[in-house]
């Protein structure tokens, strides 16, 4: 449960970073590539609180992004989807960035225990 609170404290920073990302970028990129790049952003930040303080350094980074794209694919995915539902609220596309933020969270809470930092 401790892991779990501490991802979930780094993920909230790693949101913070792919939402600020997310809007600046979007200020000049369409909204999906906006969308990818401030991901990337926010995983190589997510990375190294996660490999220093949740999971104590014993983390593989190739298979932690590896990780994060199949959560990025649950991301993207609702992204698109909850934005083109909701096209024609004012905040849609910032809704459906939180929807597919959170589906991920979990998504790669599980497989960065189970697969990149067990011991």
């Amino acid at each position: 449960m401790k892991q779990l609170l501490l991802y979930s404290i780094a993920s909230s920073f790693g949101f913070v970073v792919d939402l600020c990302a997310f809007v600046l970028l979007s200020q000049w990129l369409h909204i999906y590539p906006a969308r990818l790049f401030a991901f990337l952003l926010s995983v190589a930040f997510t990375y190294e609180i996660n490999n220093r303080i949740t999971f104590t350094g014993n983390g593989k980074r190739w298979l932690y992004v590896l990780g994060q794209c199949k959560g990025f694919l649950i991301n993207f995915g609702l992204f698109v989807w909850v934005s083109q539902a909701l096209n024609e609220l004012a905040w849609g596309d910032y809704i459906a960035f939180a929807v597919g933020c959170f589906a991920a969270l979990l998504f790669n809470f599980f497989f960065a225990r189970r697969f990149v930092f067990s011991r």
